[in-house]
């Protein structure tokens, strides 16, 4: 289950920023890893966390996708196929 109010962190930055779902915050993610510069070997990993309890509640890899522990939950991938 993932909570009503969600925030993203981008490696060992301090700011977290408020997202609206997990589709959200990988484009984020995403728009911010093409503006960076970064490659996949230095790029942080993104944190997305529960704005109000400030648990982390996924990951998010280079390519985009979210994951809890080793399962995806959301690949932007198959999202755009399905839209």
């Amino acid at each position: 289950m993932t909570p009503a109010r969600l925030a993203l962190r981008i490696g060992r930055s301090r700011d977290l920023v408020e997202v609206a779902s997990l589709a959200a915050a990988s484009r984020l993610y995403a728009e911010l890893r093409d503006r960076s510069g970064h490659d996949v070997n230095t790029m942080p990993e993104g944190r997305v966390y529960d704005a109000e309890t400030s648990k982390l509640v996924a990951s998010i890899s280079y390519n985009g996708r979210i994951w809890q522990g080793d399962r995806c939950v959301f690949d932007p991938f198959e999202a755009r196929v399905g839209a």
